[in-house]
């Protein structure tokens, strides 16, 4: 399930592993044409310049990868401010929208674009939260800088698929390519410098989408190793974003989960164990009138629907919040029990409260 672009919200999805030969381009021959795509456009070519060092200018050319050594143990889990157990937590993907929080806003975890502004870092990392950078790590992003790192002139070798309709210009990656890798470590080492608490890699699950590329669920438990280990090896802690195939297979690597949409669709026992160890997971519901994937509104009735549903799982700890998908910006609410366990104000509407707006976002 794909959200929005990086510059104006979430996502959802991702790709391929680096098999035997980690040094090596899994495709070694152009033109790469992926097969299977359905309205599918060529890559990008008039594109910015790339501002990694190194990188190959052929497909003929070997890059070598310097990768992260995995770690035995590490600490990089969100702590609870609140109740024990629980989390609140706060989502603005606008990379160009300035968050402003406070210590006593009763918010426990932001989760921002990394490509937010200095400002919007400044304010959560004084205030002391718990900070997660979003990134979309499976597929390209055309706003994004390094978007010209991706091997688009050169026989496609980086790319599967596109998205499809409104999101023609993301393609699926291969991301078994040492490129792509060495592009998201990049994208890692940066959220390290912006001294960001974890990171929030998208689109880890091409697996079950029309890829073009062959990708599979040992291609994407892979990719999640790979992406751990840089992190953890960095103090930062990382989250799997949906891709519940794979979960018994990556839990022992990742700190939190977040979810899109478990109540809805009946799949949020996959996290009983998880909880159970004391790891976060946080979901998001898009209570709206309409198809998810068509401009709509938020429905209160709809809203209370899933609450009740949340309530009725008995994981008071699955910290689920509700948005007004598909414009996943700044707004939010979310399920809540009184003192005794009971519905109470269930969930709390409207949009925007009990959980604060940061100062700066414009609720779409």
């Amino acid at each position: 399930m794909h959200l929005l672009s990086c510059l104006a919200a979430v996502a959802v999805l991702s790709i391929n592993s680096a098999g035997a030969f980690p040094n090596e381009r899994r495709f070694v021959t152009a033109p790469v044409v992926p097969t299977g795509c359905t309205g599918t456009s060529p890559p990008p070519t008039n594109t910015p310049s790339c501002p990694i060092p190194g990188l190959p200018t052929s497909l003929s050319t070997t890059l070598t990868l310097t990768t992260a050594t995995p770690l035995a143990s590490w600490s990089s889990r969100p702590t609870a401010q609140a109740t024990a157990g629980k989390y609140t937590w706060q989502m603005v993907l606008q990379n160009n929208t300035q968050v402003t929080v406070s210590a006593n806003d009763g918010i426990d975890i932001y989760d921002v674009d990394v490509d937010s502004s200095d400002a919007t870092f400044s304010s959560i990392l004084g205030a002391g939260k718990y900070l997660v950078c979003y990134f979309s790590a499976g597929s390209s992003e055309a706003c994004r800088s390094d978007i010209g790192c991706f091997n688009t002139n050169l026989g496609a070798g980086d790319y599967g698929c596109n998205y499809g309709g409104a999101y023609g210009d993301e393609f699926w990656l291969n991301t078994s390519s040492i490129e792509v890798r060495r592009i998201m470590q990049y994208r890692i080492e940066r959220a390290a410098q912006k001294k960001c608490s974890a990171i929030d890699p998208d689109n880890i699950d091409a697996y079950g989408n029309n890829n073009g590329i062959g990708a599979t669920e040992s291609d994407s438990v892979s990719f999640m190793q790979f992406l751990a280990n840089e992190a953890h090896s960095r103090g930062m802690g990382i989250g799997l974003k949906n891709s519940l195939e794979i979960f018994d297979s990556v839990s022992s690597m990742i700190d939190f989960a977040v979810n899109e949409e478990c109540v809805k669709y009946s799949e949020c026992n996959t996290y009983t164990n998880f909880l159970a160890s004391g790891a976060p997971v946080v979901n998001i519901e898009y209570p709206t009138d309409e198809d998810p994937n068509v401009q709509t509104s938020f429905n209160s009735s709809e809203a209370d629907s899933r609450c009740t549903a949340w309530k009725a799982l008995g994981m008071p700890s699955l910290a689920t919040t509700l948005k007004g998908y598909p414009t996943v910006t700044c707004g939010v609410s979310r399920c809540v029990l009184d003192a005794s366990g009971n519905s109470g104000e269930l969930p709390q509407v409207p949009v925007g409260g009990p959980l604060p707006i940061p100062a700066g976002c414009v609720d779409g």
